[in-house]
């Protein structure tokens, strides 16, 4: 008997059950960042059903490879039925846990990035992950708790999973770019009061304003919204009050609530949301636009990624970016798009919009200005039978990255110009931040603060900068410190250069 329950034991000891573990992770040189913002590094908890500790390590080395990135450190690893009865149950650990199939064993929570430190970082805890916010950085702050985000994505099994593709997908068609026609409120409102006339006139759905609202870049929305009450949806399942407060929000817009002019008067360069008319009712409307939190890309056919389209930066990039029927499928409920001008939208492929936009323009000049969005070509009807959300090309995804490196160039050149004020051109601004990325690959100096440090300094030194400066250069190349502690080196030394700068001016002109 105790021969029996020995070989019971061990057999159940073998079954793959749910471990957690927090991880810290950086990454790879030229990989997209499941975080938003410029930092190198992020932490998150991983759930991984695993026969031990060391098969959890094993397969989460493998994904966090699959996804362009490398392992840090990890911290402690426990059976999650083991962590709930020490330290209670956590229902957003449950929603996680219970997206993690044997055709997805790997299910990563929320990377909240990690900003350089006065100290090595040690390894996090679960605890301190999940209950530590002000660790995930700017830049739109913006991904919200990961159990709901996964909440989010209806994974049904292995036929869910898109197929692998062993050869180069073929060329899509180009989809000609959407135009961009500049309105105001009050003609928004117009069109939408005439689009409920031919409703009426039809004897079909009414049409209403509608807005996705992030609450992320808008933090007092849930509190708007517990005030007024218009008619509203969370697009996240999580009942967690700190998750929801984070979360994008679909919210009708109309126009004897309050809310509807909170949202008008928000700063738009806070991007805190998009607008849109639509015949279809809430409940319609939330089930589609639940299927776009998540996105699959090349990166990983197992572990789909965040995507933020309710951010008016994101939704701008998409349309350049994926083919028709994607985003014959993203709008398909949506009758007529608008997006809140900010000066951070303008792209090169868009000459119309950087006509219109001045990056360097004060905010209240984009107040009440939007974009009516109108595509150039008849979209497909985008109907699709699965509930799986939509996979991104390979070139697609690299699309998706360069054009995140150009917003972050932008707003660093527009943060310059603040700083600075009229101290310099507009175009050196553009330049120092350009010039500043580039630095920062070069010599691993990456996040944010890093990078904004060493376009003050292209602005400061000149563009060949630290040519002539063998003391800041010394800094820079100094691989026995890490890039933060370079960084806060490089940031006290610049005084000094400036004395030596003028002192070589002075010298010039005798």
């Amino acid at each position: 008997m105790n021969q029996k329950a020995t070989s019971m034991t061990n057999s159940a000891s073998q079954s793959p059950q749910a471990w957690i573990g927090a991880c810290q992770v950086m990454a790879q040189p030229g990989k997209l960042r499941f975080w938003e913002g410029q930092a190198l590094q992020a932490i998150a908890y991983a759930i991984v059903l695993a026969r031990s500790p060391e098969d959890y390590k094993a397969q989460l080395y493998q994904s966090l490879q699959h996804n362009g990135l490398d392992l840090i450190r990890l911290g402690d690893v426990e059976p999650l039925l083991q962590r709930f009865k020490t330290r209670g149950m956590a229902q957003d650990l449950v929603q996680l846990a219970r997206q993690a199939t044997p055709a997805s064993p790997v299910i990563f929570g929320r990377f909240q990035a990690l900003e350089e430190t006065e100290a090595k970082p040690s390894v996090p805890s679960v605890e301190e992950v999940s209950e530590n916010p002000e660790i995930a950085h700017e830049y739109g702050s913006t991904d919200n708790s990961a159990a709901d985000l996964r909440s989010d994505m209806d994974v049904e099994g292995p036929h869910d999973t898109p197929p692998a593709s062993a050869t180069p997908e073929p060329p899509q068609p180009q989809w000609p770019l959407p135009t961009l026609t500049e309105l105001d409120w009050e003609a928004i409102q117009q069109q939408t009061t005439l689009l409920q006339q031919a409703a009426q006139l039809h004897h079909s759905a009414p049409f209403a304003l509608w807005a996705i609202i992030d609450g992320a870049n808008w933090p007092e929305i849930q509190q708007e919204l517990e005030a007024h009450d218009p008619p509203h949806a969370c697009l996240y399942s999580t009942l967690d009050e700190e998750n929801r407060a984070m979360a994008p929000w679909l919210v009708k817009l109309d126009p004897d609530n309050p809310v509807t002019e909170r949202f008008k008067e928000q700063d738009q360069i806070n991007h805190s949301g998009i607008v849109f008319s639509s015949n279809q009712p809430i409940k319609a409307l939330r089930e589609h636009f639940r299927l776009f939190t998540m996105l699959w890309t090349p990166a990983d056919d197992k572990s789909p990624i965040y995507y933020r389209f309710y951010d008016p930066r994101v939704l701008l990039d998409s349309l350049h970016i994926l083919d028709d029927w994607k985003i014959g499928r993203l709008l398909q409920p949506i009758e007529q798009l608008y997006i809140p001008l900010s000066p951070l939208l303008g792209l090169a492929e868009h000459e119309d919009i950087d006509n219109s936009v001045d990056l360097f323009g004060e905010e209240y000049t984009y107040q009440g200005r939007v974009l009516a969005v109108a595509p150039q070509a008849e979209l497909p009807d985008g109907t699709v039978n699965s509930r799986k959300a939509f996979k991104v090309t390979e070139r697609e995804f690299e699309r998706f990255g360069e054009l995140h490196e150009v917003r972050a160039e932008r707003q660093l050149a527009r943060s310059l110009s603040e700083l600075y004020k009229n101290e310099f051109l507009p175009d050196s601004y553009c330049k120092a931040a350009i010039l500043g990325n580039q630095k920062g690959k070069e010599v691993g100096m990456t996040s944010q603060r890093q990078v904004t440090t060493l376009a003050q300094c292209m602005l400061q030194f000149g563009e060949e900068f630290p040519k002539g400066y063998d003391d800041a250069q010394s800094i820079i190349e100094n691989q026995a410190l890490y890039a933060w502690q370079r960084r806060n080196e490089l940031f006290d030394w610049i005084p000094r250069g400036k004395v030596r700068r003028d002192l070589l001016k002075r010298s010039k002109m005798k």
